[in-house]
This record gives structure tokens, C-alpha cells and sequence, in this order.
């Protein structure tokens, strides 16, 4: 026998041990392998929640008040959505956007205890800046598809929501749902404390 042979021999049974090891070590700390699927991830639906915040959703046709029943019930709404991407845009006057889109409801769940429409400067109502805006935002990104969910006791001040919210749906292929807050009899605005 040649030893050069046998000296082969054992170098690769030595190196097929050792790989043999490796792949045993390999399996037994049972790695896992996958690929990130957007569409598994992304099942829900993206949408702005747009939350009108003038003074008169704290009229008490509602109780305790519109605004305490909207936030209430959208504070339960989003504790439970855990596959939608949501927004939070709130308007008065003027439509300010307070979340972009997110997973984290948590987030969007604690802003709404800080907004007050006591204390909200530009005064009046309007869904048309409301709709605006939220088709500002959606032009800046390619989110599809676009929807707005439009929370409001349906008081305007400024324009014509309606003819908006088309002109949007024509020019950013977006769609708006609206929820309406109070009752047919409505209710008295509260004044101001002091004014």
C-alpha cells in the first residue's frame, strides 16, 4: 500500500467528520430562513381616520358629549385593528396631520387623548381643508389604495366638501367614507368658560 494513499485516506475522512459535525451543530441550532413577503405583511387596509375637532362636537345631543363618544368609540375601534396601516388627521378651521400612516395604534390611541377641541385655535369647521389635505398627503406617497375615513357632525363652513371630495376622487383616485356624529334634533354649542 502506498502511504501517500493512506495519508489521502485520512485527511478526508477528517475533513468529512468535521463537516459532518458543522452541518449536525448547523441543524441542531435549527435555523430559520425567510423571506420578507409585503403582501403577507401589508393585509389590511391604509387609511387616514380624519377627525373633526371644532367646538361643536362637544354639543351634548350625545352623551356625554360628540366628541367623547367619537373618541371613545375610535379609541375601541383602533385597540382592536392590528392589520390596517391608520392615520390620524384632525381639522377644525384648518386640517392638521397629526399621524402618517403606522402600524402602532398604541400611538395614534394616545394622541387622541391629547387633542381638545377646547383648545384648538383656527376656529370653525371645515371638511373641505380636511379633504385637502389628505390628498396632499396621498400625493406624496404611492399608497394604494387611498381612503379617508371622515368622522364629522357634518358642519362646513368654508366650501363645498362634496364637489372636494369628487375633484379628489378624479385626481388622486381617492375614496372618502364619512361617519356622521349627533342626532336630526342636534344641540346647543357650549361657550366658552370666561367668553
Amino acid at each position: 500500500a502506498r502511504p501517500n494513499a493512506s495519508a489521502r485516506a485520512r485527511t478526508a475522512d477528517l475533513a468529512l467528520t468535521l463537516a459532518i459535525t458543522a452541518f449536525l451543530g448547523l441543524a441542531l441550532a435549527r435555523p430559520l430562513w425567510f423571506r420578507p413577503d409585503e403582501r403577507n405583511e401589508l393585509q389590511g387596509v391604509p387609511y387616514l381616520v380624519a377627525l373633526d375637532a371644532s367646538r361643536s362636537m362637544l354639543a351634548t345631543d350625545v352623551r356625554p358629549s360628540r366628541w367623547s363618544a367619537t373618541t371613545n368609540a375610535l379609541d375601541r375601534f383602533l385597540s382592536n385593528t392590528r392589520a390596517d396601516r391608520v392615520g390620524l388627521l384632525s381639522f377644525s378651521g384648518v386640517a392638521y396631520l397629526n399621524a402618517p400612516l403606522t402600524f402602532d395604534t398604541l400611538a395614534l390611541r394616545t394622541m387622541l387623548r391629547y387633542l381638545d377641541p377646547n383648545v384648538l385655535e383656527d376656529p370653525g369647521s371645515s371638511l373641505t381643508s380636511a379633504l385637502e389635505r389628505a390628498g396632499r398627503y396621498f400625493e406624496t406617497n404611492k399608497i394604494s389604495p387611498r381612503l379617508v375615513l371622515l368622522i364629522s357632525d357634518g358642519e362646513d363652513l368654508t366650501g363645498n366638501p362634496i364637489e372636494t371630495a369628487r375633484r379628489l376622487s378624479r385626481q388622486y383616485n381617492l375614496q372618502v367614507c364619512t361617519v356622521g356624529v349627533g342626532t336630526a334634533g342636534g344641540s346647543k354649542v357650549p361657550m366658552l368658560r370666561g367668553g
